[in-house]
């Protein structure tokens, strides 16, 4: 939604998980989620509020995927995902956030993606990792994910402060 962030926050990036079953949270580099979950590779249309689309190829791994071995604390509905590094228009920080129900987080395309056709993310994509889920508008599509955190209750949603859909769906 603004500018892309510089690569300085790439070396200590971690996917940082809270609201976890075991009542702990979870730090992981890049490196631990692409040894620990099987890569899969999509093609899809995003399609954006604006009014224009574009297929793209990503690979990664599914959302779903994660939330098996890391499921949700009981009475967790919602998945809130936030940019700790993204920008605004100026260049400032201004984290972003989006919100998804469990259920379209369990998707079976709804990705975190770690790769763009066949590369890896590069920063103008969200590198190291993005949200991508094809069921929903663009606005929804995050990218440089820092933090999921599953929740009981729906949690905020940038665009949705703003004026847009909670849902954003298609």
């Amino acid at each position: 939604h603004g500018r892309t962030p510089g690569p300085e926050y790439l070396a200590n990036w971690r996917l940082n998980l809270s609201g976890l079953a075991n009542g702990g949270a979870a730090a992981l580099s890049i490196d631990e989620l692409a040894s620990r979950f099987a890569r899969h590779d999509m093609n899809t249309r995003l399609v954006c509020v604006e009014g224009w689309s574009h297929v793209a190829a990503w690979g990664g791994f599914r959302l779903a995927d994660l939330l098996t071995p890391l499921p949700p604390a009981p009475g967790m509905r919602w998945v809130a995902l936030r940019s700790g590094v993204s920008l605004n228009g100026r260049g400032t920080p201004e984290p972003y956030y989006v919100s998804l129900d469990l259920r379209t987080a369990m998707h079976p395309q709804a990705m975190l993606a770690t790769h763009h056709a066949g590369a890896p993310l590069n920063l103008a994509h969200g590198a190291p990792l993005r949200l991508v889920v094809p069921m929903k508008l663009g606005l929804k599509n995050i990218k440089a994910v820092t933090d999921i955190a599953y929740v009981a209750d729906e949690p905020a949603d940038y665009w949705n402060e703003r004026g847009y859909s909670k849902y954003d769906g298609l």
